[in-house]
């Protein structure tokens, strides 16, 4: 039967290890915490406090535009301020009434009695009146009923050197208004799809017609200009000239008549009015739409409205 034999085990020992008494336990004690594992050399101070300050102000920071940028915006805008001015004058010398923009003024020196002659009518106060009144327009218009309120102060036969009556002109005029309009009408198309050429408002058929025929409906409404410039400044120099001579006819025979009542007191003058500087206004800015449409042509405005994929993003 075997035997056992028993065996001791012996502990290692360190050489800083030490017996602990009962007094290193106590949670007083300094040896439970040692110092020198946390020290403390300064107090711990307060965490600061924040005050509530205003923020600062914003600064605006103002860019120069960009000078394409600009450019684009002018060229734009240019056309449309010419079409603007143009039909203002064009309209205005139609239906204006003003007494300092007359073509034909017959004026009394010492009284308030005068004739005034437009395009489309004429205007007349009597001189023992102040009340002035003026005929209906009419695109045949007729002097007659102004004449023949002022005539019987007239002498002699110096009211029959005036003018009855005008066909032509207001019709040439009028016709001069529409061909403006016709192109400024085939022009806002092109322009649109130029300058915006994502548009909707434009149907897809003229959408397409345009794009199709744009550097020909360029130059249509060009013509259209050019045309309208041509009827307002062959008429308006026709008209000027027609009211001249009878400036100088109503002048003699007024003169005759008043030697042969024995006077010599003109008291009647004829002259032509300021109504031919809105004449000559109107075929100025006429013939700058023209300009401005050749340079947009020659610029390339054209391909802008015929590949607008290429020049999406230089609109506005």
């Amino acid at each position: 039967m075997a035997t056992t034999t028993p065996v001791s085990i012996q502990l290692a020992t360190f050489p800083h290890s030490h017996s602990q008494s009962p007094d290193d336990l106590s949670p007083t004690s300094q040896k439970a915490f040692p110092l020198d594992v946390f020290p403390v050399s300064e107090p711990i101070s307060a965490p600061p406090s924040y005050s509530r300050q205003s923020p600062a102000p914003r600064r605006w920071s103002w860019q120069l535009p960009d000078a394409d940028k600009v450019e684009t915006v002018l060229w734009a805008a240019v056309p449309l301020v010419f079409y603007a001015i143009a039909f203002a004058l064009a309209l205005g010398l139609l239906v204006s009434q003003a007494e300092g923009y007359t073509f034909l003024s017959v004026v009394e020196k010492n009284g308030s009695g005068r004739l005034d002659y437009y395009i489309m009518n004429a205007c007349s106060t009597t001189p023992d009146s102040t009340k002035r009144v003026c005929d209906s327009r009419a695109v045949s218009a007729s002097f007659a009923g102004a004449l023949s309120r002022v005539g019987t102060y007239l002498p002699g036969f110096a009211s029959l050197k005036l003018p009855f009556y005008s066909r032509q002109t207001p019709a040439i005029f009028l016709s001069a208004l529409v061909l403006l309009i016709a192109s400024f009408l085939v022009y806002l198309p092109l322009w649109t799809l130029a300058y915006f050429p994502t548009t909707r408002t434009i149907p897809a058929p003229v959408v397409r017609f345009y794009r199709y025929y744009c550097s020909k409906l360029f130059l249509l409404s060009a013509l259209f200009a050019f045309a309208s410039f041509i009827l307002t400044i062959t008429i308006g120099i026709g008209y000027k000239l027609y009211m001249l001579a009878y400036v100088d006819d109503f002048t003699d025979w007024y003169a005759l008549a008043v030697y042969k009542t024995g006077s010599k007191t003109i008291n009647w003058t004829a002259q032509v009015g300021k109504g031919f500087d809105l004449v000559w206004a109107a075929s100025t800015f006429q013939a700058l739409i023209v300009v401005a449409l050749n340079i947009s042509l020659h610029n390339g405005l054209d391909e802008r409205v015929e590949w607008p994929e290429s020049d999406l993003k230089t609109g506005f």
